[in-house]
């Protein structure tokens, strides 16, 4: 943990964003919107363009050149009029947990969502149990909507837990 930084990924940044994407879909599955399964079967193509395309705020933070944490916006797409930013695939390597640096990932992505200036809110969930994620989203002043229960990618139905910052 020598030189870290945040910056927001690009096409060229594929083969490591895949490789901690994927990472974070074995380690923890279940508390995604995908699964490892899915995501695995992606090809090259589809990696560069996830990251490529300007409406998708992709952000890792990295030790030198290593990419060891995620944090993404896009926009919601139960949002029909375009308005509201979701946050997720929140995922941070175990060594550098419990230091800030992931707080710190995550407002950068929110700064970012901000600069947009199309946004009017930006909404994050967690599923039931993911205590990590609760309290990210709380230091961060995400304030509580509302539970779903919902069939998880894993088989399991649990409550879904969402969150909301008005812009």
């Amino acid at each position: 943990m020598s030189n870290l930084s945040i910056r927001r990924l690009n096409g060229q940044d594929w083969r490591q964003f895949r490789t901690v994407r994927l990472l974070s879909l074995q380690s923890h599955a279940g508390v995604y919107g995908s699964t490892y399964e899915a995501e695995s079967k992606m090809t090259q193509d589809e990696w560069v363009e996830l990251l490529g395309d300007d409406r998708n705020g992709i952000f890792g933070l990295l030790d030198e050149q290593q990419l060891v944490g995620l944090s993404s916006a896009f926009t919601w797409q139960e949002d029909k009029h375009g308005k509201t930013a979701i946050l997720c695939n929140w995922f941070i390597k175990d060594a550098y947990r419990g230091n800030g640096n992931f707080i710190n990932l995550v407002q950068k992505t929110i700064d970012w969502v901000k600069g947009q200036g199309t946004f009017e809110g930006i909404i994050v969930s967690h599923r039931e149990g993911n205590e990590g994620s609760r309290k990210a989203n709380q230091k961060l002043g995400f304030v509580y909507t509302k539970t779903l229960s919902r069939l998880w990618p894993d088989g399991v139905e649990a409550d879904e837990h969402m969150y909301e910052i008005k812009l």
